[in-house]
């Protein structure tokens, strides 16, 4: 008859406050997460969600009655010339402020 060896026993070098401490080390893994971690990330998620769905005020997709193409056009090449040369510096008159009084 063929007889198959048993696996070594693992634990068996280690002592009992070896063990008693693995142990331990292993037991906080398996514990539930608190109700803080459960809501980690709530008030983020749902400022997305409420920012991404419509709104029902602005339903109807119809277009303003107050902006022709025109003017709309004027000013989104406006706001592109914005960027391609800056707003001129205007002058500051600070005549007299922040300087202390002579006696």
């Amino acid at each position: 008859m063929h007889t198959i060896p048993l696996p070594a026993n693992r634990l068996g070098h280690l002592k009992w406050p070896q063990i008693l401490s693995l142990t331990l080390a292993l037991s906080g893994c398996t514990s539930a997460p608190s109700l803080v971690d459960r809501h980690f990330g709530l008030a983020v998620q749902r400022a997305q969600a409420q920012q991404s769905q419509p709104s029902p005020l602005r339903a109807s997709t119809a277009p303003v009655a107050d902006t022709d193409g025109v003017t709309a056009d004027a000013a989104v090449a406006r706001y592109q010339q914005s960027f391609q040369t800056p707003a001129a510096l205007s002058p500051v008159i600070n005549i007299g402020f922040g300087t202390p009084k002579a006696p």
